[in-house]
């Protein structure tokens, strides 16, 4: 594997990932109440969720750690562009609830109250946790000019260890105390941060110039293993779904380093620069088109699943999109959808 140069003209790639990242969010959340369970969804979910989270905070590291930045105004720009429209959008949600469900007016000033401080829409947490992040960058991103690749790697390799943890936990419960918040020695590596930097690592360091055949053995056996875990060992379907898991970091690292060496036509990049500049945009209103638009005619329709579950990502994937776009013209529209 070759450095790549990240000095480099726009990495339409970037967006190919991101687009993809926000399309498995759509996939994680179109599932109706009362679709069946089974071996089916446990893949599905399995392949969906890990692409809508780690895959995220992944994309997030290789866009703003690649070069030092002033911690005041980054995070001023990351307040007004992504703080701001969140919480215009959690204060939707909380009016919705107002008057669709029995929340008090009390509760509804008792939630608005603790939005700076824990998400109150539950999709919204990948915000408070890339914010977290977004406070360390100027301090990582610096550290990340002047480290070595081998020394870089070495952390990641801790980072690793702690991505055991939920495997671990399955032989003896107390392994779980390695990584305690208040006494764990590795407590430190336990957390999205090092997903982050992870992305930065993959876009700086990887780069595949020729394709072997190990390649494919590899691809499928991340995808394969946690599943004949689960089959085999009876791991439960929790675990094997654990955002901070090995298997499910190395299939978020798969996608990445896919998507990445894919090479595209000029049309494509133009729609995927297109699709991931609403892609944040998208991720805030999706849930409320999906839930209160398109699933009250799905579930008139009463499709089968395997045919339910494709026709609302793409209807939701479209739809969004278009409410974005129509948003994104309004004045100030960077404080309402990020644009």
């Amino acid at each position: 594997m070759a450095e790549t140069n990240i000095s480099q003209p726009r990495a339409y790639w970037i967006d190919a990932v991101r687009s993809t990242a926000c399309l498995f969010v759509l996939a994680t959340h179109v599932a109706m109440p009362g679709t069946p369970k089974g071996m089916a969804m446990d893949l599905y979910n399995h392949i969906t969720m890990a692409g809508a989270s780690i895959l995220f905070f992944m994309i997030s590291g290789a866009l703003v750690l690649y070069k030092p930045k002033p911690a005041i105004p980054f995070l001023k720009q990351r307040v007004s562009r992504v703080v701001l429209p969140m919480v215009i959008w959690t204060l939707v949600s909380l009016l919705i609830d107002k008057f669709t469900t029995s929340l008090t007016w009390e509760a509804f000033f008792t939630k608005v109250m603790l939005i700076p401080f824990t998400p109150q829409q539950g999709i919204y947490w990948f915000i408070y946790a890339i914010f977290g992040i977004y406070l360390l960058t100027p301090i990582i991103a610096t550290w990340l000019q002047h480290t070595t690749k081998r020394e870089l790697q070495f952390y990641l390799a801790v980072w690793g260890f702690t991505l055991t943890v939920p495997y671990l936990t399955q032989i003896h419960k107390d392994i779980r105390g390695l990584i305690d918040y208040q006494n764990g020695m590795v407590y430190y590596f336990w957390g999205y941060l090092w997903a982050a930097v992870m992305g930065y690592y993959l876009r700086k360091y990887v780069n595949i110039t020729r394709v072997k055949w190990w390649h494919f053995a590899v691809i499928i056996g991340i995808f394969a293993v946690p599943l004949a875990l689960h089959l085999f060992t009876k791991l439960p379907i929790r675990t094997l779904n654990h955002r901070l898991s090995l298997p499910t970091v190395a299939m978020c690292i798969c996608y990445f380093v896919v998507i990445k060496h894919i090479p595209l036509k000029r049309w494509a990049e133009k729609v995927l620069y297109n699709f991931a500049q609403h892609s944040f945009g998208i991720y805030l209103v999706h849930i409320y088109i999906i839930r209160h638009a398109l699933w009250p005619v799905f579930q008139k329709l009463a499709l089968p699943t395997e045919l339910a579950i494709p026709l609302l990502i793409v209807s939701g994937a479209v739809t969004s999109y278009l409410a974005v776009k129509l948003l994104s013209l309004l004045p100030k529209s960077k404080y309402i959808v990020g644009i």
